[in-house]
């Protein structure tokens, strides 16, 4: 692992930290009405900026390896003009609209609040997405780093002070009122203001770095013909498009699903306490669960899926036919046994790290763990077909598995949605989706089926025996933080002595490892029993 790999795994930490603290100050009413104007943050963002940083360090990046400068600076600030003029109309009609924009999506209002806060954010982090991507594409990207580090720092250490500020003076104002919620509407406002704080403090980083490194070559390449002005508009507006749509369903899914539950309760006349308790309740527990999950994953799958499309731009058949089976396979190899051990130490892990309801938690984390092993299988096929330059057939699948959760929620809403069939919708989603993108990547480059399933299940063999020791340990010791991580480390050293055993760990499944932090001890353990045989 780099600094960047590091910076990056850290900056996820980080996010995922913050939102603990959100759920634990605000409380489970303040992250549902959090989570509510995010999620709609979030699904504009990705609809109208979500592909603009990539778009900028690709197209920088190949103006820059030809020497036109200009061009990237050219693209840079056309960039920063989209940036710039569209996050400040749309951050504009967040700020001004946010009571209609909620009224009609969910029927209340309770949040404004905070989604109209969301409106000032909204331009600041586009303008951080432009200038990271122009450093990014000139192949310098310290200051990135250093406003990345500096953003994660910001909402780890200053959320707990500000959140529960504003909570007290919420609850302050609620009592004069006589409403409760103001406490957790005020948390979730708090956390919306540390989150502007630390963009702010990133966007400032990263123009001093502007300042300090600015680039003053120039070519002798006119770009500012008209012909030559439209065709890189129209260019930049594609490339987009495509870095935008492979983000979008995934968002959209969870932004169907939270309107979905609010609307139900609504209707069944739920009082909004209990709605949006419920809304909370799920993005804390359930959500929560199985971000940290994918924490490492994202980052090895986006490294395979680079080796994918070198194999593939060379036309070598076999090499990529083996790249693409050797993920599939440690798909299985590093996911099962999270969700496993997720299932079976789900009590001892919402005691320790979330609060709420017990037995709420309890459940909410064991079905994240479900949606866990599909999910990743979804994630690994569609990084597949997007490397062999498929993204349509990646769009595809993300289509289907979609549709496929409409029809489940359609049917389910008749009877009044809650928790549950949101956690089953989900699974749906991903299930769906994750059957059509393998069966799409097997018809494309005809994996070694066989072998994938033989690794599959010596995974799930090796599963079975740590979870049994996991249980065990569970109900012989009281677990606290310390206590938890012994059992997770003895319980990892018994998968991989199995795997190691079943003869689950090759060299050449070390070698398809490699860059990843589960490299080390499966080289550890691989190389000890493939010596010894």
């Amino acid at each position: 692992m780099n600094i960047k790999d590091i910076v990056r795994i850290g900056n996820r930490l980080f996010h995922l930290i913050f939102w603990m603290i959100v759920g634990y100050l605000a409380g489970d009413s303040g992250m549902g009405f959090y989570f509510i104007s995010f999620i709609i943050f979030h699904l504009v963002f990705t609809i109208i900026m979500g592909g603009i940083k990539e778009t900028v360090a690709r197209m920088v990046q190949v103006r820059i390896a030809k020497g036109f400068h200009s061009q990237a600076r050219s693209i840079f600030k056309f960039g920063l003009i989209v940036a710039t003029g569209g996050g400040a109309l749309i951050g504009l009609i967040f700020w001004l609209a946010s009571n209609r924009i909620l009224a009609s999506l969910i029927g209340y209002t309770l949040p404004a609040s905070v989604l109209g806060m969301y409106g000032l954010y909204f331009v600041i982090y586009a303008i951080c997405n432009v200038l990271m991507g122009y450093y990014q594409g000139l192949g310098n990207p310290f200051y990135v780093l250093v406003g990345q580090v500096a953003y994660g720092l910001i909402l780890v250490i200053a959320s707990p002070i500000v959140i529960k500020k504003m909570y007290v003076y919420g609850a302050k104002v609620g009592a004069l009122l006589k409403n409760s919620l103001y406490a957790n509407i005020n948390g979730a406002l708090g956390a919306v203001f540390v989150q502007i704080g630390a963009a702010v403090v990133c966007l400032l980083i990263l123009v001093v770095g502007g300042i300090l490194t600015r680039d003053r070559e120039m070519d002798d390449f006119d770009y500012r013909g008209s012909d030559g002005n439209r065709s890189f508009k129209r260019s930049f507006v594609k490339t987009c498009f495509i870095n935008m749509q492979s983000k979008v369903f995934a968002i959209l899914s969870l932004a169907t699903m939270t309107i979905v539950l609010i609307k139900s309760g609504y209707k069944l006349e739920a009082s909004a306490k209990e709605i949006f308790t419920s809304v909370g309740v799920f993005a804390d527990k359930f959500l929560l669960t199985i971000s940290f999950a994918f924490i490492f994953f994202v980052d090895y799958v986006d490294k395979e899926k680079r080796r994918i499309h070198q194999e593939f731009s060379r036309d070598e058949h076999k090499n990529l036919r083996n790249r693409c089976s050797y993920l599939l396979k440690n798909t299985f190899f590093m996911m099962i046994p999270v969700a496993a051990t997720t299932i079976v130490l789900a009590k001892p892990i919402v005691m320790i790290f979330f609060g709420g309801k017990m037995s709420m938690g309890v459940t909410l984390v064991r079905s994240g763990a479900v949606v866990i092993a599909f999910m990743a299988l979804a994630y690994s096929s569609k990084a597949i077909l997007s490397a062999i330059d498929f993204d349509y057939y990646s769009l595809i699948a993300s289509a289907v598995g979609y549709i496929a959760m409409i029809g489940f929620l359609s049917a389910a809403i008749k009877g009044g949605i809650n928790i549950s069939y949101l956690v089953y919708a989900y699974l749906v989603y991903y299930l769906i989706q994750a059957g059509v993108a393998a069966f799409l990547v097997y018809r494309l480059t005809g994996l070694y089926v066989i072998d994938i399933g033989m690794k599959a299940a010596k995974v799930l063999i090796a599963s079975v025996i740590m979870i049994i020791v996991q249980a065990v340990m569970d109900k012989l010791i009281v677990m606290n933080v310390l206590l938890l991580l012994i059992t997770l480390i003895v319980s990892v050293a018994i998968y991989y002595l199995v795997m190691g055993l079943l003869r689950g760990i090759t060299n050449k499944d070390i070698n398809s490892l490699k860059g990843t932090l589960t490299y080390y001890p499966a080289s550890i353990v691989g190389g000890f029993f493939n010596n010894n045989r």
